[in-house]
């Protein structure tokens, strides 16, 4: 899975500059939208995607792209291992504004 591995480099913050730049969340969101049925295209985008949250310009570029109406849509298509769970639920916090990413300036 590509996207396994871009989530693993999506760790650096050089790479996930790079990721961001040459339309790597599309091309994700894409990924998930074309193969509704398979479990792990699924999950292997959300962790993609949760690495890249690290990254706020990525976060920005997510919201814009209604990435969170995406990975809701997966939500009874990822594999049913805790972690999988875990990281689903966790992106769909960041990318809905709860957590530090959406905090609001008072």
């Amino acid at each position: 899975y590509g996207c396994d591995a871009l989530g693993r480099l999506a760790s650096e913050p050089k790479n996930q500059v790079t990721i961001a730049n040459e339309n790597g969340i599309d091309e994700a969101l894409n990924a998930m939208k074309e193969h509704p049925g398979h479990p792990g295209v699924q999950d292997r985008v959300c962790f993609l995607l949760l690495a890249m949250t690290e990254y706020p310009p990525a976060v920005a570029s997510m919201r814009e792209k209604d990435a969170l109406a995406v990975v809701r849509d997966a939500k009874g298509r990822i594999p049913p291992k805790e972690a999988a769970q875990q990281r689903l639920e966790t992106l769909i916090s960041r990318l809905g504004g709860n957590g530090w990413f959406g905090l609001k300036n008072t």
